[in-house]
Parts: structure tokens; C-alpha cells; sequence
């Protein structure tokens, strides 16, 4: 499914206009001041590199990994659009969890990094951090 995906959408007849509907989608995400944000912006340079300069059977090769980064840009995007629409300290906790999961493994060997975490979870689920935070926001 991939590589009909790949080959069908991003390299067959109407690769021009699926790119411009990205394109401008992205550049939106990318006029935002966050470091998640130039991490997107990454993310898409290189995915657009690589599809206009590849043969097709490389494509077909790549197709799991193309895909896989496909949906990084547009989860990504998503997490920000969502911080940029609530502007709360949920939606930008998740949003920062998401990337820091994503591409930050050298994070996750520090000591502290699961109290953090934990916080971070606690705080997005109960509103508050600490042993008395049982009730849910959902």
C-alpha cells in the first residue's frame, strides 16, 4: 500500500498540485516561532529533495520510510496547529512531548528524564502534578 501510495500521489500525474497543497500547508506551520516549527520545516525540505530528485524504483524501495516521514511533517503540523489554536499549557505539553519522543532519543538516557515525563503526563491528564492529582481533565 505504501508503494502505491508513493508512486500514485507523490510521483504520478498529479505530483505538481499534491506538492503546492503541502507546500502551502507547511509553509503556514513553518511561519510559526517555534522550535518545533524548524523542525518541520527540516523535515520537509528533505522530504521534497528527495522526491524530485529520485527515480521512481527508489521511491518504491524507500516508500515505508517516505511515508513514515510523511506523517511525522503532518502530525507535527497538527501538534502545532493545535497549540497555536488553544494556546494552552496541555496543548503545548503535548505538542513538546510528541517532538521530544519523536527525535530526541539522547533525552530519554538522562536519569531525570521519566520524573519529567511523569510530570509532563500528570500535568496534561490531571491538571496538576503531584499525589493528590486524581482527577481528570478528560
Amino acid at each position: 500500500m505504501a508503494d502505491d501510495s508513493v508512486i500514485r500521489v507523490l510521483y504520478g500525474k498529479n505530483k505538481k498540485e499534491v506538492f503546492e497543497a503541502l507546500d502551502s500547508w507547511v509553509a503556514e506551520i513553518i511561519q510559526q516561532d517555534l522550535e518545533q516549527a524548524q523542525k518541520v520545516e527540516v523535515w520537509w525540505q528533505e522530504f521534497k529533495i528527495l522526491l524530485s530528485s529520485a527515480p521512481k524504483e527508489e521511491l518504491e524501495m524507500k516508500a515505508r520510510t517516505i511515508m513514515a516521514r510523511l506523517v511525522d511533517i503532518v502530525q507535527g503540523s497538527l501538534l502545532i496547529l493545535d497549540f497555536q489554536s488553544d494556546n494552552d499549557e496541555v496543548a503545548r505539553l503535548v505538542m513538546e512531548d510528541w517532538f521530544h519522543q519523536k527525535h530526541d532519543n539522547a533525552r530519554l538516557a538522562a536519569e531525570t528524564t521519566w520524573k519529567e515525563q511523569a510530570n509532563s503526563d500528570m500535568k496534561i491528564v490531571f491538571g496538576q502534578v503531584g499525589p493528590n492529582s486524581d482527577r481528570a481533565k478528560l
